[in-house]
């Protein structure tokens, strides 16, 4: 009652004219170093154990270079995972390639610094930590591409909030790359507006 007294509240959906977005799944096929990964975990608790799957689907090869092909055909493109080490594995990949590569994650103490630059520059890769996702907008990025994501269906609509803005309303382009069962289980969690649980995804599937 306060927060209406004192404001007027609206819907997005109600009050704009909001366009379509894409929203597209693709299939990444596993690689050796994520098979002997997976082989080898014999850990027994369900969040380690599903973390060393998740890790391991992270690091896929076949996904980073999706993830080139993906940042070629799109000058300004955000890029969205779950583990610090994958984001720092993806910018030394796309530096090498001469892709100009920013970081946003929870140790970056130059936040504002970097989403200046990225929305400064014409052509630009921004690497976002997929919990660090409140306090600042990307409007001027139309594809988004996650490669790993947070267990948080919170974390979720945040992390889509960053380039979806009303004061830059533009149809944008979602791409989820899945390597693996463990990809895949997060991301039916997240499509159903739900956090994913490791400990009740194993009492489900084994």
């Amino acid at each position: 009652e306060l927060i209406e007294n004192i404001s007027e509240i609206i819907s997005p959906e109600d009050d704009f004219e909001i366009p379509k977005h894409t929203f597209e799944t693709v299939f990444i096929d596993e690689d050796a170093g994520q098979k002997r990964k997976k082989a080898g975990n014999i850990e027994i608790h369900p969040m380690s154990r599903f973390t060393i799957n998740h890790r391991a689907e992270a690091l896929n090869q076949n996904k980073f270079e999706a993830v080139l092909r993906l940042c070629l055909e799109n000058k300004k493109t955000i890029v969205v995972c779950r583990f610090i080490e994958q984001m720092d594995e993806l910018e030394k990949y796309l530096r090498a390639k001469g892709i100009l590569s920013l970081k946003i994650w929870g140790g970056n103490t130059a936040r504002q610094a970097t989403v200046d630059t990225a929305e400064r520059v014409d052509e630009v890769v921004v690497i976002i930590q997929n919990d660090t996702v409140q306090g600042y907008e990307l409007p001027s990025f139309r594809t988004m591409v996650f490669v790993s994501q947070s267990y948080s269906a919170y974390a979720h609509t945040q992390v889509i909030g960053r380039n979806d803005r009303v004061n830059a309303l533009a149809k944008n382009t979602y791409i989820y790359l899945l390597a693996g069962e463990a990809d895949k289980a997060v991301y039916d969690s997240i499509q159903k507006n739900q956090d994913f649980d490791p400990i009740l995804y194993y009492k489900n599937h084994d």
